[in-house]
């Protein structure tokens, strides 16, 4: 929040002797949470309407102004500022009455009375719930600040001792009423630097707590330092039960229904929480000393202006105050070194000037490593939106650092390039590692998935299974060929294997594409082909982040939901005529024997069909009777088709590029 100018409140009060002695008693037009307090679109209204008339407040006593002061509707904005004096100096610039009050000649002489009062309210307020038991801790706390906070003006020495007295002694039966009073009692070394004469005004910050702020460096997502950001060193503000009860039924009502979400702390603000504790950083305190410091989260591209529905913080443009978006109607922020709350986005303190507007902010691209996923032995790799006064050291992790050479700062500050070592290299894969700092200090690491390519090893097998009847043998693991189609069958789960899966995408292309497909984990692909699905070829797409194709694997299913034979089909291409022969495995015997036509039934009959593999369409059939034929090709397209031999209920399926 920033320290605004105070603009001080002008009226004149005639004074009789020199004394306001009028007993005169005012009550406030509307409270915190009524209806007519909700009739007010904005604090401004509602404080412009809790004014106390001029008239009234001329003939007001000292205690009975210092009195209504204390029951102001907003009287707890105090706690909201970076620090209770400013707190009061808004308090003093916004509403009449205590402007007036902090005037008045006898203000230190009804302050000290007060504190004299105080044994006799505490035994009134101890049958009290609990909310009225901590707003009294409150307002006892705001009697001692002040008196602290105007000591020095004291030239009287015997009043400012009687004042002094007045403190300890109060300080002393506080301390033994803690279920009460809790962060609104003054830390013991402050009462110390009282009685030793060491006071010092910066001291009264840390009413409540103790402690000091040490220059602190936390970093923006892009690396850039974030200046004038400090860390609180000491013991925090510890509310009592009853101090936190009143508190949260306080910013209830008075802010329409926000909710307390945790207590106010000295360790963070609001630009604090919603730039980096919200992003899971530390409790920080960003700008301490200055207005602008979290612009930096913007500036370097960390963050970029947006519209309100897709934001996920907000700047208060003239209020010096951030937030965190949950949604349209529910925003979170830390109220100065107050309560971290959730709340509208306009029913928050006045001098946050919500009404003047907000900026909306979302997270901009984020670094990253931008260069090929597959390294050719002489790629280059930058970080993108790298922040102000940052640099990077380039490592390598996992397999590939075996075959890959890192050069730092090539060709240009802050990239790399990566290059073979000599030899040969597998197919490998691993991470480039950007350690990127500012300065000595490490601010973020950030990786790349790469790899190296050989031969792009992939194995498939297929699992046994029982389909619709028929049960299907398993297929054993066989290393593929992406030019070469595989029979598979339908029903059964293909397993795919390679240890470069994880570095691509895969996607089905044109002809099947099955529904029933995933990924078992990175280096293992599981599909299925249904029934159905025979005679229509299936590819699995393998491309880089660019789109670049760099494998393509083919199947077909048996059709029919049949079983794969030994019997096959051998096929031979010269010049313009296929010759297509029926052939088997022997028993026992992985060699291939062509069927001679005297071995074959003269009689054997059998439907020849080819078809176009890439639109599936068929371009020639024919019924044989011979164990071979020759067939015309001059009229068909070069490309990929499958040649299929229908045997009885026997399906046979092979495929040929035809040049």
């Amino acid at each position: 929040m920033k320290k605004f100018i105070i603009v001080a409140l002008s009226f004149i009060c005639l004074q009789i002797n020199g004394q306001f002695t009028n007993d005169v008693e005012y009550k406030y037009p509307f409270y915190a949470g009524d209806e007519k307090w909700k009739m007010f679109d904005t604090p401004e209204e509602r404080i412009a309407a809790l004014q106390i008339p001029d008239s009234l407040l001329c003939r007001m006593s000292t205690s009975q102004l210092l009195t209504t002061c204390l029951d102001y509707p907003y009287m707890k904005e105090v706690l909201f500022a970076d620090n209770i004096e400013t707190g009061i100096d808004y308090i003093s610039s916004s509403f009449n009455g205590f402007a007036e009050l902090i005037k008045r000649q006898d203000f230190i002489t009804s302050l000290i009375t007060k504190e004299q009062q105080f044994p006799i309210e505490l035994e009134n307020v101890r049958s009290k719930n609990s909310i009225q038991r901590g707003n009294f801790s409150f307002k006892t706390f705001m009697v001692d600040f002040l008196l602290l906070h105007h000591l020095s003006t004291i030239s009287d020495k015997r009043k400012q001792e009687e004042a002094i007295s007045a403190i300890e002694n109060n300080y002393e039966v506080k301390k033994k009423n803690k279920d009460i009073f809790g962060a609104y009692l003054l830390s013991p070394y402050l009462i110390t630097a009282i009685q030793g004469g060491t006071f010092l005004e910066e001291q009264i910050r840390f009413s409540g707590g103790s402690g000091t702020y040490v220059l602190d460096s936390i970093y923006t997502p892009r690396g850039t330092r974030v200046y004038d950001t400090y860390r609180f060193v000491g013991t925090d503000w510890s509310f009592s039960s009853d101090e936190l009860d009143d508190l949260a039924d306080a910013i209830y009502n008075t802010y329409n229904g926000a909710i307390l979400i945790a207590p106010p702390s000295l360790r963070y603000n609001c630009h604090g929480y919603a730039w980096n504790v919200s992003e899971g950083g530390d409790q920080v305190w960003i700008g301490y000393s200055t207005q602008t410091a979290e612009d930096v989260y913007w500036t370097d591209g960390s963050y970029v202006q947006t519209t309100e529905s897709d934001a996920t913080k907000v700047s208060y443009t003239y209020g010096n105050h951030s937030a965190i978006r949950l949604n349209s109607t529910w925003y979170q922020s830390k109220w100065g070194n107050g309560a971290l709350v959730q709340h509208h986005p306009n029913d928050v303190p006045a001098n946050y000037n919500a009404s003047l507007g907000m900026t909306f902010y979302k997270k901009g691209t984020p670094l990253h490593i931008s260069g090929p996923t597959v390294s050719n032995g002489a790629s280059i790799y930058s970080v993108e939106n790298i922040g102000n006064g940052c640099t990077v050291t380039w490592s390598l992790s996992g397999y590939i650092a075996a075959f890959l050479n890192v050069q730092q700062n090539t060709p240009s500050a802050n990239q790399c390039t990566l290059t073979f070592k000599s030899g040969s290299h597998d197919d490998a894969g691993g991470q480039l590692i950007a350690s990127i700092y500012n300065g000595s200090a490490l601010v973020k690491t950030i990786t790349k998935d790469i790899c190296v390519i050989n031969n792009f090893h992939v194995t498939y097998k297929q699992d046994a299974c029982a389909y619709y009847g028929v049960s299907h043998p398993a297929i054993p693991p066989t290393t593929m060929n992406q030019d070469i189609f595989y029979f598979v069958h339908q029903g059964c789960p293909v397993t795919l294997t390679c240890s470069l899966f994880k570095y691509f995408n895969l996607s089905w292309g044109s002809g099947y594409q099955p529904s029933d497909y995933y990924f078992v984990n990175n280096n293992t692909f599981s599909f299925v082909l249904p029934l159905g699905s025979g005679g229509i070829p299936c590819y699995l797409n393998i491309k880089d982040e660019t789109g670049q194709l760099y494998k393509q694997l083919k199947f077909f299913s048996v059709s029919g939901n049949g079983n794969l034979t030994s019997n096959n089909i051998s096929i031979q291409q010269v010049g313009s005529q296929l010759k297509v022969s029926l052939i088997n495995l022997a028993p026992n015997d992985d060699d291939i024997i062509e069927r001679s036509q005297s071995e074959r039934n003269d009689n054997i009959k059998w439907t020849l069909e080819i078809y176009n593999a890439s639109t599936a369409e068929r371009q020639y059939a024919k019924e044989i009777s011979c164990s071979s034929c020759n067939v015309d090709i001059s009229d068909l397209k070069k490309g990929l088709y499958i040649i299929r031999a229908l045997i009885g209920d026997e399906i046979l399926n092979e495929k040929i590029t035809i040049q």
